[in-house]
């Protein structure tokens, strides 16, 4: 899901004038993108060199809080990048802003995903539990 993200992102980070939410993201939005996909790149390399071997240690609970961070951040950046876009109270701007030809998420959708992305930190073991086990195994 990260990398669905990674693209929609790229799409509304480097084509502004293709997106229906009345906002162009600026530079910073750019170096966030760039720093999010690296990292995401780095990531999944760490997790593939880890499935590669037996899973031990503490390295599982670092990824697993990793990934999360890196679905929150990705929605955030999207959040971010939709801008005014998102408050919009007419259900024509709503419709607009979501046109499917254009491939767009709507508005809702992109509060949805942010907010659904953020319990990641919960869902599957809390965030706290994940680092209780980090620390726990790093202070044995």
């Amino acid at each position: 899901q990260c990398k669905f993200l990674l693209r929609m992102l790229q799409r509304i980070i480097l084509t502004p004038e293709l997106t229906p939410y009345g906002v162009k993201p600026g530079p910073f939005a750019r170096r966030r993108l760039a720093a999010l996909e690296a990292e995401l790149i780095a990531h999944e390399w760490t997790l593939l060199r880890m499935l590669s071997q037996p899973a031990v240690g503490i390295v599982p609970s670092v990824l697993k809080n990793r990934g999360a961070e890196l679905q929150q951040a990705l929605t955030e950046l999207m959040v971010d990048c939709c801008g005014d876009g998102l408050f919009s109270d007419s259900d024509a701007d709503i419709a607009a802003a979501g046109d499917a030809e254009e491939g767009f998420p709507t508005p809702a959708a992109v509060v949805a995903t942010y907010l659904d992305f953020r319990k990641m930190s919960i869902f599957a073991g809390t965030t706290e539990i994940q680092k209780n086990i980090i620390s726990k195994a790093l202070l044995a």
